[in-house]
């Protein structure tokens, strides 16, 4: 009579590590992301080893199955064939039916076939792994940036006591940006009391020159300052501005009413701050001949 024996509780399936691996230098010289992509490709081993040679386990399956990103799935296993512990048996590639096939990869700890384990992890040299990309990546033709992406980020962008806006730096712009810069700007003082303001704006004018022909050479420009919008001393700028301009007009037009009665027409002046309404008659048509085109009248 044959003795009964009884069956342990059943734990489920499991994944069996060998104390013969887990002891070896090239093991506890590997990452713990290579022992993880190693255990959850070891699950998939059938109990007779007959799938040995024909494992597999795509990048994508293997990264949700351990928690961990798909590129390091790849990395990692490049590390397991750098160890010794896997050896790539088929490449992936692209399946006829639109498909990608994952790579196929056999233990070496196990028979293949009809060859015996090779064990290579235990031929380890000792150097330690690095990963070097197998093939350079491809240039795009419009790059981003290496630091960041061409457009303003919040932190290029906001609020600030002096300044009303904070402008985009170069690196944020594809093309130069269009904010001014104080060389872009310029403002104009008040008028100094006591002294008697230019003709037609608050640039000065060169000398004349003694028995020169044509006009003086143009005006170069001041940089001033205008006082703050909406303060008193920027309202009282500018009504002795107003009054600068009303007092240059008048003088303007004294001296072609001059020049009319006289019988001798005087350009206008080039700098004058408005447009105004000629209504001297000599005047009006000694412009209006310089002006009008010459046309041949045949006969």
């Amino acid at each position: 009579m044959s003795k009964k024996h009884k069956r342990a509780n059943s734990l489920g399936a499991y994944t069996a590590v060998p104390w013969a691996i887990m002891k070896t230098p090239a093991w506890r010289a590997m990452s713990a992301e290579a022992r993880l992509v190693w255990i959850e490709l070891r699950g998939w081993l059938k109990k007779d080893w007959s799938n040995n040679g024909r494992m597999f386990r795509s990048c994508r399956d293997a990264a949700d199955a351990i928690g961990i990103n798909r590129n390091t799935v790849q990395q990692k296993y490049f590390e397991l064939e750098h160890y010794g512990f896997l050896r790539r048996t088929r490449e992936g590639f692209l399946g006829v039916d639109a498909y990608g096939l994952a790579a196929e990869f056999r233990f070496t700890d196990l028979p293949h076939g009809t060859h015996p384990a090779t064990r290579d992890y235990e031929k380890w040299t000792g150097e330690l792994f690095t990963y070097k990309p197998r093939r350079p990546a491809r240039k795009k033709q419009k790059p981003v940036l290496s630091h960041r992406t061409p457009r303003p980020v919040p932190q290029d962008t906001g609020r600030s006591r002096k300044r009303p806006s904070v402008c985009p730096v170069p690196q944020d712009t594809v093309s130069p940006s269009n904010c001014p810069v104080r060389q872009d700007t310029i403002s104009l003082p008040p008028p100094e009391q006591g002294r008697e303001p230019l003709q037609g704006s608050l640039t000065a004018r060169a000398p004349a020159q003694a028995g020169g022909a044509g006009s003086s050479p143009a005006p170069v420009a001041k940089r001033v300052r205008v006082p703050k919008r909406g303060t008193e001393p920027h309202r009282d700028w500018a009504d002795a501005r107003r009054h600068d301009l009303s007092a240059s007009l008048r003088r303007v037009r004294r001296r072609r009413h001059q020049a009319g009665d006289a019988g001798a027409a005087q350009p206008m002046c080039w700098a004058t701050p408005r447009l105004v309404e000629v209504t001297d008659p000599v005047e009006a048509a000694a412009i209006q001949a310089y002006w009008r085109p010459q046309v041949a009248v045949s006969a």
